[in-house]
């Protein structure tokens, strides 16, 4: 065990998400576990219902989905996209790519 006396959190499989009527429109689910700051749910738990979403979450992963599309957009064909696959093919550290990766977006901002 790492220095955190906790266990490992074991991530289920992914499910079926039974909440649509469409199997074409069905989508796989993996349970996510992450710390947001008490405000950025206050204030999803106020955009929610304006955006048409019942509830907070459905809401925080359209805007999870939303950015993903975006960067996927942005990135995917580009050449630093391109030039991180080759690094990463090349066994580069991942967590060497990442810094990388956010130092160029901080600066191309």
């Amino acid at each position: 065990m790492d220095a955190c006396d906790r266990e490992p959190i074991h991530i289920r499989e992914p499910r079926l998400d039974v909440g649509t009527s469409c199997p074409h429109h069905a989508a796989f689910f993996t349970r996510s576990r992450t710390r947001m700051p008490e405000d950025v749910i206050t204030d999803m738990k106020r955009i929610a219902p304006l955006r048409g979403f019942s509830g907070y979450q459905t809401s925080m992963r359209s805007y999870v989905s939303a950015g993903i599309r975006e960067d996927l957009e942005r990135f995917e064909g580009s050449a630093i996209g391109k030039l991180i696959e080759r690094l990463r093919e090349s066994g580069v550290p991942e967590k060497t790519l990442i810094k990388a990766a956010s130092d160029v977006a901080k600066r191309d901002g």
